[in-house]
Formats: structure tokens, sequence, C-alpha cells
């Protein structure tokens, strides 16, 4: 059993997303009610990565592999956790709710 805590500040959780226990790396992304995300490794409990989706709450994610879609501020934030590399993608209108990846077909869908 592993805790996972943050290094900075106490905020609330707003969003958590396991990725699937079978993999090589599983892992658990955290996102919080003040933007930042956690990425944690479930077989040591180490933090893997960590950044900054927005300025307001967490409200959707998505992990697939070693990619994690995430959305905050009405923003889209698509980061490879090996690079360390991201994008953010704009133009949606109000809260992102809900997010799937199709990785193979290389399609995002978002509402």
């Amino acid at each position: 059993i592993h805790t996972f805590t943050r290094d900075t500040g106490c905020h609330p959780i707003s969003c958590l997303k396991a990725s699937d226990i079978s993999s090589l790396d599983p892992r658990v992304a955290i996102g919080y009610s003040d933007g930042l995300v956690n990425i944690f490794n479930m077989n040591t409990g180490d933090i893997e990565a960590h950044f900054r989706a927005g300025r307001s709450r967490v409200t959707s994610m998505v992990l697939k592999n070693d990619l994690l879609v995430c959305a905050a501020d009405s923003e889209i934030n698509v980061y490879d956790i090996i690079s360390g590399s991201g994008t953010r993608m704009k133009g949606h209108h109000g809260i992102i709710t809900q997010m799937e990846i199709l990785i193979e077909r290389k399609i995002l869908i978002s509402r």
C-alpha cells in the first residue's frame, strides 16, 4: 500500500485517474483544485511527473500508456509522461467534464 502525497501546499483533489493495473508501469494521476497534476508510479509510490494544467481545478483526465490528457480552465492538455513534453488545446466553451482518447486512431473526444 502506498500513500500518494503532494509536496507543495494542501489543496483538495478534484480529479483522479488510474491507468490499467495490468500495464508494465501502472500509474495514478491526481488533479487538484488549483490546477496542478501529479503522476505517481503505483509500484513505488514515487512521483514520475508533475505539471500545471491551469489556474483552476482539473475537471477531467484520461491516462493511457505514457500519455495523460487532462482538462482545466476550459482547455485540454496533452502530456507525454516519458518525454515531459506537452501541448495545450483551446476552443472549448465552458467546463470540460468528459474525455476519451483512441490512441490507435489518434482521436480525442471531449465534452
